[in-house]
């Protein structure tokens, strides 16, 4: 009978044993999903997408997988993790080139501990410093112990129990009711435990209390030039906030890059890069500039509680400008930006769609690294060569904004255009045209419309 007693405890405490596995949600310490950083970069001449694996334990290895999206690497391409503050990698690796353009190459860069981390990128003479934020492993929810010790209790409960049911009955008893206990505990956290909640963000990349404040106002852009050895023009950006002039270094990566910047050449050419962080509140690019004139900077940004802006700038190269050449009109072979380009048009047909193809080629071979920003150049420069304050009326910023709803509101908002009194028909002032046709371009989606492009 006692024995029976006994097998009958074993099987209720190894029931709840089973209920407790079956309903406690899986450990946030265990199978856990790293998060994924992926960034462009414009490191020299290539255009390079790094995508970081961050390990779920604040510390461990971390893969990096780096594809380059036009020409290949020329050498091997140096990764180091640098704990901010400390000055010496603590882990690097070289990777090889890939195959050719969109092959990646890939590594393993160890991190030993949580915290802020730059991951510098070296292929010579070129630098980078992509801010990151490992994360800390969340601490162990109180309801994970609960289910822990009150499984402990059971089992050891109910064996002790079984041991000593012929000898002492009474204290089987006592220790059987506490084996319940602590198999009812267990099944009670497990079955009342919350969700999986969502883990704190952690620090933003790159945050640094001595050089931004929370909620960071406009950033103030300012461009320097400088020619290098190889014919290319070293484009520094100084990046300062508009009201404090502190160093800004709290961008947080929107569209998978820290800094989208657009440049306008004096003959219509548009660049749209990815400059690399070398310091803080520091971002820089090489272009192949030559013509002289002046070249319209459009920079797109997002700070860590500031939001996304746009801001914009100038800078000019010294000698005598030269007349941008007037492109042919019609279908045939052209050459455009050192590219031939083979224009084909369908006869057109009033009140029907036409066919237009353009055939890209670079020195007898197609060119397949175009990117999705085609007519871009003209939208851009036009507003920024004359920039100059206008006063409209409300038709003809309407009609300036294509009567898309809300805009206007969304233009106020963010400080584009200001609304001179209180008099019918409305009156608005704009301080600048450049700021509007950008703020413009943002509202009705362009980013959208080049990635999907």
């Amino acid at each position: 009978m006692r024995s029976r007693s006994a097998a009958a405890l074993l099987g209720v405490v190894a029931a709840l044993g089973f209920l407790v596995l079956g309903a406690a949600p899986a450990s946030a310490h265990g199978g856990a999903t790293p998060e994924v950083v992926s960034v462009a970069q414009t490191l020299g001449l290539h255009e390079l997408t790094v995508t970081m694996y961050l390990p779920t334990e604040g510390a461990g290895p971390m893969p990096v997988r780096v594809v380059s999206q036009g020409r290949a690497l020329d050498g091997p391409l140096l990764l180091r993790a640098v704990p901010v503050g400390a000055g010496a990698p603590t882990s690097e690796v070289a990777l090889a080139p890939g195959s050719g353009p969109g092959a990646p190459s890939t590594g393993t860069l160890q991190i030993d501990r949580p915290g802020a981390w730059e991951i510098v990128l070296v292929a010579s003479p070129a630098v980078a410093r992509i801010p990151v934020a490992i994360p800390a492993p969340p601490p162990t929810p109180g309801w994970v112990w609960a289910v822990r010790v009150g499984a402990v209790v059971a089992a050891v409960g109910a064996v002790a129990a079984a041991a000593l049911w012929r000898r002492r009955p009474r204290t089987a008893l006592g220790l059987g009711a506490g084996a319940l206990i602590g198999a009812a505990t267990a099944v009670t956290a497990a079955v009342l435990a919350p969700g999986a909640a969502a883990a704190p963000d952690p620090t933003p990349p790159g945050h640094d209390m001595a050089v931004h404040s929370p909620g960071g106002g406009a950033v103030v852009l300012t461009p320097n030039v400088q020619p290098s050895a190889d014919g290319l023009v070293e484009l520094t950006l100084g990046l300062t906030d508009g009201s404090t002039g502190a160093r800004v270094d709290d961008l947080e990566i929107h569209d998978d890059a820290l800094v989208h910047l657009a440049v306008v050449g004096p003959g219509g050419r548009l660049w749209h890069v990815h400059p690399v962080r070398t310091a803080p509140g520091r971002y820089a690019v090489r272009l192949p500039v030559s013509d002289p004139g002046r070249y319209a900077l459009f920079a797109e940004l997002e700070r860590d509680g500031g939001g996304h802006q746009v801001t914009r700038s100038a800078f000019t190269l010294a000698g005598v400008p030269r007349p941008a050449p007037t492109p042919p009109d019609g279908p045939g072979a052209r050459d455009v930006a050192g590219m031939r380009v083979d224009v084909a048009v369908a006869t057109p047909v009033a009140g029907r769609v036409s066919r237009v193809e353009l055939a890209f080629s670079e020195n007898g071979r197609p060119v397949r690294d175009l990117q999705s920003w085609l007519g871009m150049g003209d939208e851009l420069q036009a507003p920024w060569i004359d920039d100059r304050p206008q006063v409209v009326t409300e038709a003809e910023l309407l009609e300036r904004f294509g009567h898309h709803p809300g805009v206007v509101g969304e233009m106020r908002r963010l400080g584009f255009i200001e609304r001179q009194g209180n008099t019918r028909p409305a009156t608005y002032l704009l301080p600048s045209s450049a700021l509007v046709e950008a703020g413009l371009l943002n509202a009705q989606g362009s980013d959208k419309a080049r990635n999907a492009a």
